[in-house]
């Protein structure tokens, strides 16, 4: 699987920038549903790969034992937080996300609109200097309603 540069955060030489917006996916980690990261997942990793994604499928729907002798089970939504394999799902996941937001933030003539990294469910968007904000908060808003609806 090829993920874009764009999603590689601040190692990237970005212009100056007047305005940084900053977001996170409310509740994203438990929100997300098991039958459709694991579909996204075959779909991507081919059918070759059919046991890793029955392992990650176990991995979803394995109880998770809090503190005080309490388990939780929720065969059906949420990747567990603070595994190492979590992250890198829910970066798989929102995959989706970074090519569509790619998409919106260039101009007619490959000039950026705005610059965006993201790791996990945490975003941030660049504005430079001489682009109004208003302008920018409304694509991103198109942008995302267009992704979050697919």
């Amino acid at each position: 699987m090829v993920y874009l540069v764009l999603s590689k955060g601040f190692s990237l030489k970005w212009p100056a920038l007047d305005r940084f917006i900053q977001c996170d996916v409310v509740k994203c980690f438990d929100n997300i549903d098991h039958e459709l990261l694991l579909s996204f997942l075959m779909k991507q990793l081919g059918h070759e790969n059919k046991g890793l994604v029955d392992l990650i499928d176990s991995f979803l729907k394995s109880p998770i034992y809090a503190p005080g002798g309490k388990t939780y089970v929720n065969t059906e939504q949420g990747i567990p937080q603070e595994r190492p394999i979590s992250l890198v799902l829910m970066n798989c996941f929102l995959h989706h996300l970074d090519m569509e937001v790619e998409k919106g933030m260039l101009r007619g003539g490959g000039t950026p609109v705005f610059y965006y990294a993201r790791y996990a469910d945490d975003l941030v968007f660049g504005i430079p200097r001489g682009e109004e904000s208003t302008e920018v908060v409304t694509l991103l808003k198109e942008t995302l309603a267009r992704t979050c609806s697919d």
